[in-house]
């Protein structure tokens, strides 16, 4: 498999002002044209990270790299119905605040699809926690699982319509990106 890399940057307001040509690709490739760089130029990032617990760790790190001119490595999934993305994201710092991000897909995993990340699947109005880092589902004690176990788990295939996904950090990906935040802020 060639490796995949996605390139792009924000401003010091943190508005997407460029993607290279894998930034469509990937769009068209997981059934998001209305991603197509052309059609968000200018959106705030913001407009796509969702969850406070992810807002808040990407604050901290956009801080850290923008504050410290040190760029910050975070392995990451990025799952659709059929693989598992093992990606890193890059964020380095440019002038003017403003920041890049590259992104690359290390290695990929086929797997047999998994309705419940399917964007075409009809929804109930129930919500499943799903970690934005690592693509586990959070379950109600705090504790997380992969897709599969949590759909067999909790009997999700017995339901008329599957949950809605909404994304958080779990409590793992969490104490992992504030400790390695808290030892670049000592460190840098």
């Amino acid at each position: 498999m060639v490796m995949k890399s996605f390139t792009y940057s924000i401003d010091s307001q943190d508005r997407l002002i460029t993607a290279n040509s894998e930034w469509d690709a990937f769009a068209l490739e997981n059934y998001a044209p209305e991603l197509a760089f052309e059609r968000i130029k200018y959106a705030s990032l913001w407009d796509f990270i969702y969850d406070t617990e992810t807002r808040h760790i990407y604050r901290l790190i956009l801080e850290k790299v923008r504050n410290s001119t040190v760029s910050v490595r975070l392995p990451f999934r990025c799952d659709s119905p059929d693989r598992r993305r093992f990606m890193e994201m890059e964020m380095l710092p440019l002038e003017a605040m403003a920041v890049m991000f590259n992104t690359s897909i290390i290695r990929e995993e086929k797997r047999e699809p998994v309705k419940l990340l399917d964007a075409f699947t009809e929804r109930s109005e129930q919500f499943i926690r799903m970690c934005s880092w690592c693509k586990c589902v959070i379950l109600d004690d705090g504790s997380c699982m992969e897709v599969e176990e949590a759909v067999r788990r909790r009997e999700l295939f017995n339901e008329p319509k599957l949950p809605r996904i909404t994304h958080g950090a779990c409590a793992v990906c969490s104490k992992k990106w504030f400790d390695e935040i808290g030892s670049r802020r000592s460190s840098g």
